[in-house]
């Protein structure tokens, strides 16, 4: 958010100086504690493109395994998440990841540029038997590119690829591959519909 003039006077206006002080200057620590805090995490992964924004409460495992491309989105508290120590995550270009979003990439993701994984999303790259403490079963998950997967939603770690162009509907619980530009809702999310990208 600038702060234009504009805006500064209408602060000061609804809530008095000192809150509107207090306002302010909430909003450049804020600033200033996104911008040290990406560019550490620009140092500790093995790859991370211009312009990479890690906001608050971020965590994530195994950072030398991960690429970030350009202008990637880390919103406050998502988890990058691996039960081993050679997995692999690569993001493309311009990926989202919103608020509280869950990323298992113990069976290794690549995500295509523009893709957009709302608010409390779920990827899941493995599972395990009836029995809890058994030995997990990882599968890889490729997610194509201009995916939005919506808030909430669920993908399950028998998915393997997420084609092009596809939207998941909020809440979803995604069981089965995905078609390139296709629409998905429901649990198990099926097909609703086509998505027309130009």
């Amino acid at each position: 958010m600038k702060l234009v003039p504009e805006k500064v006077k209408l602060i000061f206006q609804k809530s008095g100086y000192a809150e509107g002080m207090r306002r302010i200057l909430r909003a450049v620590i804020r600033r200033c504690y996104i911008y040290v805090n990406s560019l550490y995490w620009k140092r500790v992964l093995r790859s991370a493109g211009q312009g990479l924004v890690v906001e608050k409460r971020v965590k994530i495992d195994n950072p030398r395994n991960i690429v970030l491309g350009k202008g990637c989105h880390l919103a406050n508290g998502v988890t990058l998440y691996s039960e081993t120590f050679s997995s692999r995550l690569t993001c493309g270009d311009h990926i989202v990841i919103g608020e509280h979003g869950w990323v298992d990439y113990s069976g290794d993701i690549k995500i295509g540029d523009y893709t957009l994984i709302s608010k409390e999303a779920i990827l899941y790259t493995h599972n395990h038997s009836y029995d809890p403490y058994s030995k997990p079963a990882y599968s890889k998950l490729e997610i194509g590119s201009h995916v939005w997967i919506g808030a909430r939603a669920i993908i399950l770690a028998s998915v393997n690829t997420i084609g092009d162009g596809v939207i998941i509907g909020t809440g979803a619980v995604v069981t089965k591959n995905v078609e390139p530009s296709s629409i998905v809702v429901g649990n198990p999310a099926r097909a609703v519909g086509a998505r027309n990208i130009t």
